[in-house]
């Protein structure tokens, strides 16, 4: 069932149907990032399990987006959904022109740019996710939200939503 039972009915998973559904996360020298999000795309596949999930990133290390779609199948839709949690430089700027590079490069597809995750909805995924933790595993568990900084003036208001969600 998508979405998963317990995520709120304005989810934007709701409108989440494509013929690829491909993650787009920033990157990072540390590859342990890299693990998350192919985690991450395991995940979303295993309950959408009739899309093509496919992951990529726009700085550091591959697959960038046109290797991570290079075997759709012209006419296809690829459904871009930024994993960013700030509304800063990356997200306003390099991802709409990553995007709009990979256009060029398959412009036999369909690419369609999705906003990122709104923060009551990831505040929602979370508290579920610690509900379950809480449920098998070690109590006393917390949670530490850490967001990078961004030179763009009120690009942190999100971080500050989410937390104020996670907060209650």
């Amino acid at each position: 069932m998508w979405p998963k039972p317990g995520w709120p009915d304005e989810s934007p998973l709701r409108v989440w149907w494509a013929d690829v559904i491909l993650l787009l996360a920033h990157g990072s020298r540390d590859p342990r990032h890299r693990a998350g999000i192919e985690a991450l795309a395991v995940e979303v596949a295993t309950v959408a399990p009739d899309d093509d999930v496919r992951y990529a990133f726009f700085d550091f290390h591959g697959p960038d987006l046109v290797t991570a779609v290079a075997a759709a199948e012209p006419g296809a839709e690829v459904m871009v959904l930024p994993l960013l949690m700030s509304a800063g430089v990356h997200l306003q700027e390099d991802v709409p022109a990553a995007v709009a590079a990979a256009q060029l490069d398959r412009g036999d597809l369909r690419w369609r740019l999705k906003p990122p995750l709104p923060a009551a909805w990831l505040a929602a995924v979370v508290t579920q996710y610690l509900q379950v933790r809480a449920e098998v595993g070690p109590r006393g568990r917390g949670l530490v939200l850490v967001a990078a900084g961004s030179a763009r003036a009120g690009a942190l208001a999100g971080i500050s939503e989410l937390a104020a969600e996670l907060r209650g």
